[in-house]
């Protein structure tokens, strides 16, 4: 599938979906770098750092999660997103943007 022909999976808008950080400088100060090299290895460290996926606080339900739960920020060409509008009234008003099919 192409992305002209995937309008579900299609997004307008780029955001973060998962952040992972390589634990180095914890590998550092484990004692797992050597600054002169390995024997037989290309990396300097004796064991490779581990990996840890860092977690997003949702406002919604006042704890952390694994994944960005920002339905804002992930339309979707079906579901573009909407817009809200004061047109003369204290309150706001909203709409929601038509299906991108084209």
């Amino acid at each position: 599938v192409n992305a002209a022909g995937d309008t579900v999976h299609s997004r307008s808008i780029a955001r973060q979906e998962q952040v992972s950080t390589v634990r180095t400088t914890t590998s550092i100060r484990a004692g797992d770098f050597n600054p002169f090299g390995v024997a037989d290895q290309r990396s300097n460290f004796s064991s490779a750092p581990t990996a840890a996926v860092d977690q997003f606080f949702s406002v919604s339900a006042n704890a952390l999660q694994a994944g960005s739960s920002d339905t804002a920020a992930s339309p979707t060409r079906s579901a573009p997103g909407e817009f809200n509008f004061l047109y003369g009234n204290p309150a706001t008003s909203g709409a929601k943007y038509s299906a991108k099919n084209t």
